[in-house]
């Protein structure tokens, strides 16, 4: 005959707990439905910089500007310059309950903004997975990432130059509900239209 405390042990054993607050659920729905409300449970960030990527920069803008340094304080009250563009990359769905593997999106939103001190910084934003609404895991598109970076620096510091290549490919409309810099009112797509 089971006992009380094996009761208590069993229902226990059908929660599902938070990994972060500890908070128990009595349904997968119910703990999804929290970490989706609650954005700071996700280890993936809304926006993030990649200032490893700097090396790669400076080598593009070497002999044509002078010296460039990143700006890793993240301020848009005291930028000389600021341009929003997108990039190419690819996302994964890391939550284990979904079954979306990633997607790609050549509409990644960017914000690169220069600084008074000639420093310089880009923000690239996240997007959600169509299927749970959790932030997914970005891999950006270096090459396009230093291309747009590049261009922008050299074109605010006068040079002229060819515009990259830019082009919307085929493919499924931009989801402006899922695109973190639609929601902060930078992406060039914000509200599904185009650039």
């Amino acid at each position: 005959m089971p006992t009380q405390a094996s009761n208590r042990g069993r229902q226990r054993s059908q929660q599902f707990e938070c990994g972060t607050c500890h908070r128990r659920f009595g349904s997968r729905k119910a703990l999804q439905d929290h970490l989706r409300s609650l954005p700071n449970h996700s280890k993936e960030k809304p926006s993030r910089t990649y200032p490893n990527l700097h090396g790669d920069i400076v080598r593009s803008t070497t002999g044509v500007l002078g010296p460039l340094r990143f700006n890793h304080n993240i301020d848009d009250s005291n930028t000389d310059n600021e341009y929003s563009t997108n990039i190419s990359g690819k996302f994964k769905c890391e939550t284990p309950s979904c079954r979306t593997d990633g997607w790609s999106s050549g509409v990644v939103s960017i914000v690169i903004r220069q600084y008074p001190d000639s420093t310089y910084n880009a923000i690239v934003y996240n997007q959600s997975c169509k299927a749970c609404n959790n932030l997914g895991v970005l891999e950006i598109d270096i090459e396009s990432y230093v291309q747009r970076v590049s261009y922008r620096l050299k074109k605010w510091a006068g040079i002229r130059m060819e515009p990259p290549p830019y082009s919307l490919k085929e493919g499924p409309p931009h989801q402006s509900a899922l695109c973190e810099g639609c929601k902060r009112g930078y992406c060039r797509q914000r509200g599904g239209a185009g650039v």
